[in-house]
């Protein structure tokens, strides 16, 4: 149907006229009544405006109609995100994503795209310059609950997923994790690292639940091998127990059972066991077969050999080796040696613990191995009293591997309050606060008159054992 158009310049009645003449016409046509309103004789007309006809069947039309433009991008928006899911080619989600990061204003949904690109089927992604400079670069508009990067808003199933394609960032990380642990001593290894890395036990080497932070990431084995990597190349920094922490637990989400203590070609932790809890007989036997390991490598291995760091590290990974051997050196003060004395359980534990400090030390193994001997029978005491005595008249030899002499006797401070607290009398409580006042007193003492002295050049060579 042609429609007319309505002259404005002719007179005001004959234009008002003509748009009445037209609604009169298209509500005869549709056959729909209409409310009349004004005068009823048709004095007053309306003033120009859409057909009352046409806007009662564009209500009517357009209630339920999936049309409308909002609708139209809502369905869109939800296919695209579902194909994004579903797609199995990485260069097609590559250039998806790629196109998002130039295309999308919106932050929410960019990230809306790249959670579900990231949680898809594919695992195996290459992205491109556009996509990670929009996720990483530091934006002075944030979102809400979100950091100073769109990447610190996704989720950590995500955030795994880039590392794992994206190793450059997995070691930014590792750099970021280490330096904010030392910055912030007191703080709890579980709030350095990302919300919810520990949520799940990272003790259990079960990869049944593929939901959990452990099973994402051993499920990329290469974020373990990168990992160790990174702390071989920074290995004179790793000797502090904050870094020791941190290692710890990064390498316990990461690496898959029994197998990575053979990575490298590492041969000294091949046989340990891997559970928390050793009983005395396995403390026993762990720390004869690691003797002898060492002995047969340091004859056997250039001293020169890499592989040494790797060993270092692995260590490292888990330092309740080193507690287990204070608690073996203490254990068996007093015990009677035998025959063959190069056996002793405790000369053992003692040469494991100086081997690994002599890495961070001027000290030799053999030196730091005999210091560890001489405090542990020296405080094989009755009590803590007779302990903070000794370490009164001992605060002098502190200038000597001050941090390492402060760490036996905290763990033997440790080990004391744990058996006083066994003694139910109130007599012996007061007498052994009295006691640990005395001790920390001089711990604080040596703390204020040492400076713990500067790592040796080169530490973490292999050389120094």
């Amino acid at each position: 149907m042609t429609v007319f158009p309505i002259d404005l310049d002719l007179p005001h009645d004959t234009v008002t006229t003509l748009h009445s003449t037209r609604d009169w016409a298209i509500q005869t046509l549709l056959d729909i009544q209409v409310a009349q309103s004004g005068d009823i004789k048709g004095d007053t007309l309306q003033p120009p405006a859409m057909s009352k006809s046409l806007q009662q069947m564009q209500n009517k039309l357009f209630v339920s109609a999936p049309c409308r433009q909002s609708d139209v991008q809502m369905e869109l928006h939800q296919s695209l995100l579902t194909a994004v899911q579903t797609e199995e080619e990485k260069d097609i989600l590559s250039d998806v994503l790629e196109l998002c990061s130039t295309s999308l204003e919106n932050d929410e949904q960019f990230l809306q795209f790249t959670e579900a690109a990231l949680s898809g089927r594919t695992e195996a992604l290459s992205f491109g310059s556009a996509f990670l400079q929009r996720l990483f670069d530091r934006r002075s508009v944030q979102l809400q609950g979100c950091g100073r990067r769109l990447f610190d808003a996704l989720t950590l199933g995500s955030k795994i997923r880039v590392w794992a394609n994206h190793l450059p960032s997995w070691r930014s990380h590792l750099q970021t994790w280490m330096l904010d642990a030392h910055r912030e001593p007191f703080k709890p290894i579980n709030a350095v690292l990302p919300d919810g890395w520990w949520l799940q036990d990272v003790s259990s080497d079960s990869q049944s639940d593929d939901i959990t932070v452990v099973a994402a990431c051993r499920r990329y084995s290469y974020l373990y091998v990168t990992f160790i990597e990174w702390c071989r190349r920074h290995v004179d920094l790793l000797s502090s127990c904050r870094s020791m922490e941190v290692v710890s637990m990064i390498s316990t989400s990461t690496r898959q059972g029994k197998n990575a203590a053979r990575l490298f070609n590492r041969q000294l932790l091949s046989q340990i066991p891997l559970g928390d809890v050793w009983s005395q007989c396995q403390r026993e036997r762990v720390f004869v077969t690691l003797s002898s390991t060492l002995k047969r490598l340091q004859t056997t291995r250039s001293a020169s050999d890499i592989v040494w760091q790797y060993e270092w590290i692995g260590i490292l990974e888990r330092p309740r080796l080193l507690h287990e051997a204070l608690e073996t050196t203490f254990s068996e003060v007093g015990a009677s040696d035998e025959d063959d004395k190069d056996l002793s359980v405790a000369r053992c534990a003692a040469r494991i613990f100086g081997w690994f400090y002599s890495f961070s030390s001027t000290e030799s193994a053999g030196e730091i191995a005999e210091l560890l001997t001489t405090i542990s029978s020296e405080l094989n005491v009755p009590d803590i009293h007779s302990g903070a005595q000794w370490l009164r008249r001992s605060r002098a030899d502190f200038g000597t591997l001050p941090i390492l002499r402060l760490r036996v006797v905290w763990f033997w401070l440790l080990k004391s309050i744990d058996v006083e607290v066994q003694t139910p009398s109130s007599v012996s409580e007061n007498y052994a606060a009295s006691a640990t006042t005395d001790v920390l007193e001089s711990v604080e003492y040596i703390f204020r008159r040492f400076t713990p002295p500067r790592a040796k050049s080169g530490a973490g060579d292999p050389t120094r054992r």
